[in-house]
């Protein structure tokens, strides 16, 4: 997967956070953007 070298190991190591931080972020906004799509409805 990765070369064995410093510089690549570091990369790798970035994309990986920046990547879960990524997923992180777009489910936060799935949860509260979900929630706004129904009008309230009064009873």
């Amino acid at each position: 997967m990765f070369a064995t070298t410093c510089a690549s190991k570091k990369e790798g190591y970035i994309m990986g956070t920046v990547i879960i931080i990524a997923v992180a972020i777009t489910f936060l906004t799935a949860i509260f953007t979900g929630g706004y799509n129904d009008k309230p409805s009064v009873k």
